[in-house]
């Protein structure tokens, strides 16, 4: 039997996958035919302790949880792992959170710059020139000395 994490390779790609390839295939028959009849084992004997409503708590989770052996138990406690290994407390008092104030004009900042790019394209669709004042005002005075 191949283990979980071995790499197998898609039906339609060349890449290799973690998932079970979309083709059925003896092994994979086998695993699911398996699994069919432990759940089917599991919840005949749920449904036979369901009426009788047992009050030990112990016996209820045991019935209701996942193995531990069970890969998909095991995949996430790996991931319940990383993710209480990338929450670091020191990291927490360092990071910088604004006053409401700041937020407000980070805000406004950001709306402000959006709204110059989106006039900044629409002024480039149209054609526009864009011209310094100061070549406006030589070009105004070079008028008026000739019209003089």
């Amino acid at each position: 039997m191949a283990s979980r994490t071995e790499a197998r390779f898609s039906t339609y790609s060349g890449a290799p996958s973690l998932q079970p390839s979309l083709a059925p295939t003896f092994e994979t028959q086998n695993t699911s035919a398996r699994s069919r009849s432990r759940m089917s084992q599991r919840t005949s004997t749920i449904n036979e302790r369901m009426p009788y409503r047992n009050t030990d708590p112990s016996v209820n989770a045991s019935s209701s949880t996942l193995s531990t052996t069970d890969p998909r138990s095991q995949d996430l406690k790996a991931f319940a792992g990383f993710l209480d290994r990338m929450q670091d407390g020191r990291l927490d008092k360092q990071r910088y959170e604004m006053t409401s104030n700041k937020s407000e004009e980070v805000s406004k900042l950001a709306l402000g710059a959006k709204v110059e790019r989106a006039l900044a394209r629409r002024m480039t669709a149209q054609d526009a020139q864009f011209t310094n004042k100061k070549a406006l005002d030589i070009e105004k005075r070079s008028l008026e000395v000739e019209a003089n």
